[in-house]
């Protein structure tokens, strides 16, 4: 039988901030990493920082079943599992998320996939808003063709676009065009131990 890794935890002590703070994914298209940088976020938050911590499927792709699958967790249920302050949540609609914002957490970490125009409320809803993108050429043109496609709607400008590993002048050009925030994020081996660049690369854009 093969030995599922176990996740090791690595609570933050200290202060906790009471504010809960809300982070909405979408990908430009698939592929791009959504359910992968929501997991690191969620074991950055509730790891890291110790912060109780909520990571939630709002698509209909099933990744939540196949991460369950893969990593032995401390807890169970039929539609959530979670590791001390992290709880995963499985295949949830719009309708079922103010039951969790029902629950005592300090962090919200929504997977909206690439659906934008089934979760556009909830989506500029979150206090972060996260589009992520590829770097080759022909996904970096979704990427425009995304922002075009949404950026006369309220709350655009406050989006953040990441791009894996992207070098500096695609950067530039793509904050110059977009007028939004435009961030490479760093290499990840493993999402459910974020390395110090990618701790500290969310520290940046978190802000925390």
């Amino acid at each position: 039988m093969k030995h599922k890794p176990m996740l090791l935890a690595r609570l933050a002590l200290g202060n906790r901030d009471s504010y809960r703070s809300s982070i909405g994914l979408i990908g430009t298209h698939h592929g791009t990493g959504v359910t992968y940088t929501g997991l690191m976020l969620a074991f950055y938050l509730g790891g890291e920082l110790g912060k109780r911590t909520a990571f939630i499927e709002c698509n209909r792709h099933h990744d939540m079943e196949l991460i369950e699958e893969a990593y032995e967790w401390t807890s169970s249920r039929m539609n959530m599992f979670s590791f001390h302050n992290i709880s995963c949540y499985k295949d949830i609609s719009c309708e079922q998320v103010p039951l969790i914002y029902g629950e005592d957490y300090e962090a919200l970490i929504f997977d909206f996939g690439i659906d934008f125009d089934s979760n556009i409320n909830e989506f500029l809803r979150c206090d972060k808003k996260i589009v992520l993108a590829g770097r080759a050429q022909w996904e970096l043109i979704k990427l425009r063709n995304f922002h075009q496609r949404i950026k006369d709607i309220t709350g655009s400008g406050s989006l953040i676009y990441l791009i894996r590993q992207a070098d500096e002048k695609t950067i530039h050009i793509l904050t110059a065009e977009t007028g939004c925030n435009v961030m490479s994020i760093p290499e990840a081996p493993d999402p459910v131990m974020p390395s110090r660049s990618v701790n500290r690369f969310f520290a940046v854009l978190l802000g925390c």
